[in-house]
């Protein structure tokens, strides 16, 4: 049912929430030209950020 739905829309903001403390993020995000490149950001962004923690 929906409870299922919870844990992981609220793991997924936590994780969106945290690459958006990052500025130098939010300024590749606000120069991007595509919607690739703003997926590739985040992909990439999520990759280095939550390996290394």
């Amino acid at each position: 049912g929906k409870e299922n739905l919870v844990g992981p829309h609220i793991k997924l903001l936590s994780r969106i929430s945290r690459m958006m403390n990052r500025e130098e993020f939010r300024e590749s995000l606000a120069n991007a030209k595509s919607v690739d490149e703003i997926y590739n950001l985040f992909e990439t962004e999520e990759k280095q950020y939550f390996e290394i923690s």
